[in-house]
């Protein structure tokens, strides 16, 4: 079922990483990228890139009581291509990452994984990631107008932050995020991953994916801080 039966059965998932000494990760990786980039594209064709860059960056300068600088402008192009290969690396760089760091705590730990296996345990947790696109792609279906890229992160309201209405350039969006529905169904399969195929104990694989989530929340709620007092200090 190419990874997607984690979703619902994710010992039997687990179970193939740990027969195989590869991983088999090619395939439910292929199958997450395709489904996520093409959704991606889909909302990307529907807008004006350069448009919704540049209404994005006036937004987040106006927030800090800034004004647009004209000589951005001519800029606007490449940082509109940066982000847009941005967003379509950003999944395979962030399965390198987690899937660096689980084979390392595996190797650290006295686990028994290869690094195809640490692979084939990450991408298989994210296929939670898969739920949210599309029901992201059914919300902008439906509306009378495609979604602008700010509109595009409040899609599906997911997190504590998108519940309260928060508007996504607010310094605390993305460190809500980090407690989002998907997020933690993801860690928590993450963690089950990584005790049934790579052979840690309940333990150190909680104590693992623990303290590196601990980590992530500190450093995007320090980022998010840094940013509500930059915001206040310049408009007041």
């Amino acid at each position: 079922m190419f990874g997607i039966e984690t979703l619902w059965s994710p010992g039997a998932s687990f179970d193939k990483v740990k027969e195989s000494r590869t991983g088999a990760w090619l395939v439910p990786f292929v199958v997450l990228y395709l489904v996520t980039s093409a959704v991606a594209l889909f909302h990307f064709l529907r807008i004006d890139l350069n448009a919704e860059m540049r209404e994005v960056m006036e937004q987040q300068m106006a927030a800090s009581g800034q004004p647009f600088p004209p000589e951005l402008e001519n800029m606007l192009p490449l940082i509109t291509g940066a982000t847009f290969v941005m967003a379509f690396l950003a999944i395979p760089f962030m399965i390198l990452v987690i899937g660096f760091c689980a084979w390392l705590a595996s190797k650290i730990l006295q686990g028994t994984a290869t690094f195809g296996q640490a692979l084939g345990v990450v991408v298989r947790a994210k296929m939670p990631l898969l739920i949210g696109t599309f029901v992201g792609l059914l919300v902008a279906l439906v509306m009378a107008e495609p979604p602008g890229m700010m509109e595009m992160a409040l899609l599906v309201k997911d997190h504590p932050a998108a519940w309260l209405g928060a508007e996504a350039t607010h310094p605390f969006f993305n460190f809500s995020r980090n407690f989002s529905v998907f997020a933690l169904w993801s860690l928590g399969l993450l963690g089950y991953g990584t005790h049934r195929a790579l052979g840690l104990s309940k333990g150190k694989t909680w104590l693992t994916w623990g303290a590196l989530f601990g980590a992530l929340v500190v450093i995007t709620g320090g980022l998010a801080t840094l940013g509500y007092l930059s915001q206040s200090a310049m408009g007041g």
